[in-house]
């Protein structure tokens, strides 16, 4: 017997005018301070460490961010886009997305060193197999992130975005 995974406001309904509005205003919110405190943070790290292991470092997590973009877009945007979601449909879109996180992980572990001739960067090896395994961290916490996202919960989301980015 399947037990029902409790979720908030997981049946279809149509957002309110006013509710739409705040999320919009959140999620722009969130957008416009996330990227300054990318920018922020970035800009210390390049005047810490240099500008070659800066520069290795931000090849490192654009190859990353390109090979994440299946994840990120991928499964978990199928929460906040179907009519009925239930506990079963949750439960498949957790395993495939750490399935595909998994792979993610493989696939970079694999190609590492490949990349780093291919780039002419040594140094980027040991990088791409230690920042592979935050594609697993992103698995766990998708199905939660669409759930609120289907809820229209932004304001929520904005606040863990920029705790995390201050953090």
């Amino acid at each position: 017997m399947k037990q029902a995974i409790a979720t908030p406001n997981i049946a279809a309904r149509a957002p309110s005018s006013r509710q739409s509005a705040q999320a919009t205003v959140w999620t722009l919110f969130e957008v416009i301070a996330s990227q300054g405190a990318a920018f922020v943070t970035f800009a210390v790290i390049a005047h810490l460490i240099g500008p070659v292991q800066f520069g290795t470092f931000s090849l490192a997590l654009t190859l990353l961010a390109l090979v994440t973009i299946v994840q990120y877009y991928g499964f978990a945007d199928a929460i906040v886009q179907r009519s009925h979601v239930d506990g079963e449909f949750l439960d498949t879109v957790f395993w495939c997305d750490v399935f595909l996180a998994v792979l993610i992980v493989v696939i970079t572990q694999l190609a590492a060193a490949s990349l780093a001739v291919l780039f002419k960067s040594p140094p980027i090896e040991p990088l791409l197999r230690i920042l592979s395994f935050v594609c697993l961290l992103q698995a766990f916490v998708a199905v939660p992130t669409a759930i609120c996202r289907r809820a229209l919960y932004n304001r929520m989301l904005t606040i863990r975005t920029l705790a995390a980015s201050v953090a």
